[in-house]
């Protein structure tokens, strides 16, 4: 990540310019992903693999004791918002237990002194708070200097962008490095087909009549129902890849093991419909779920990701959920599915 200079003064000055609804947009965002940063790094310690696009609500399924609820910038160090140790803070967190519902107020400072976690712990969450203030800087920083998304690149009409990069153009503010990346790679996937019909269009027109002939067809797209069996991208299919990669998670190791790999238990079935109906879409979380608190078949990839119960999730939902109406899917790719539930 790119390092952008701005001073704190600096900072709250081009904070405070915002129009509320910027304000409102930043905050929120901040706290999504901050909400994150803490309940990602809570779950990877317990061996689950989550998905950097995971929500924090999908990812809290997993915790069971700390989630981190928000925190309040009092504009300067301040006796009113105070550290369970007594310290004025400017910077306040707030953590909820799950279970008591007990809330903590403390600095960022003392996580690890009020949290018992350990070390590594608490050092992986802050580093995930510093990327986002790191944005946030890189946004306001942006802001002071007059960026404009025309001097970094030209947008073709028609283009459909991505939800994060199109709410940030409809309020007017700057795209951060990695949203800007993601974006020129867009426009290249668009542009690269049509600049490839040209030169073929070209080449065709310049061969000789009989090397065009001669030419093969086109291959034909693979079949839709054939996505179905390769959603790992290319890895290997289920039970090829659990017997490549015997070292699994030894919380799968249950009742399940040796059954039908694309066949769902039928136990975890009513644990699928219940994830999915209080928001939980990503079935890469939900497997972490099933592994984590119903001894979900833990087999895993050298990737990490789930092998046998992930497919089971999918072909599940897709024949049982989706065919009947009860829920759709929103989103495929090579890492993930995600769904969403319609009752």
């Amino acid at each position: 990540m790119s390092t952008y200079d701005i001073t704190v003064e600096q900072r709250d000055a081009v904070y405070a310019s915002l129009s509320p609804e910027q304000r409102q947009f930043l905050s929120e965002g901040m706290l999504r992903g901050r909400r994150t940063a803490f309940a990602m790094t809570l779950a990877r310690t317990k061996g689950a693999v989550i998905p950097n696009e995971a929500t924090y609500e999908e990812i809290e399924h997993l915790l069971e004791d700390w989630v981190y609820t928000g925190y309040t910038d009092a504009g300067r160090i301040s006796a009113e918002h105070s550290c369970l140790c007594g310290r004025p803070l400017r910077y306040q967190h707030r953590v909820q237990h799950k279970v008591t519902g007990q809330v903590l107020h403390f600095g960022i400072e003392h996580l690890k002194q009020h949290l018992g976690m350990d070390a590594k712990t608490v050092a992986a969450i802050l580093k995930g708070f510093e990327v986002l203030d790191a944005e946030r800087d890189e946004l306001l920083s942006k802001v002071h200097s007059g960026w404009t998304l025309e001097s970094q690149v030209a947008v073709p009409d028609g283009l459909k962008l991505p939800a994060d990069i199109q709410a940030h153009l409809d309020l007017g503010l700057p795209l951060l490095d990695k949203q800007l990346a993601r974006l020129k790679s867009k426009i290249r996937q668009l542009l690269e087909p049509l600049e490839l019909q040209h030169r073929r269009r070209s080449a065709v027109r310049d061969a000789p009549a009989a090397e065009t002939a001669a030419a093969p067809p086109p291959a034909e797209p693979e079949e839709e129902w054939q996505l179905a069996f390769d959603l790992f991208g290319g890895e290997a299919a289920p039970a090829a890849a659990a017997a490549a990669h015997p070292a699994s998670s030894a919380a799968g190791a249950g009742p399940d093991r040796g059954a039908n790999p694309l066949t769902l238990p039928e136990r975890l079935k009513p644990v699928v419909i219940e994830l999915l109906s209080e928001g939980v879409g990503s079935v890469r979380v939900m497997c972490e779920v099933l592994i984590q608190k119903h001894r979900g078949d833990g087999s895993r990839s050298s990737t990490g990701k789930p092998v046998n119960l992930y497919m089971q999730v999918c072909l599940y939902i897709d024949d049982e959920l989706v065919r009947s109406g009860r829920c759709r899917l929103l989103e495929r790719s090579n890492e993930d599915r995600v769904y969403a539930w319609a009752g």
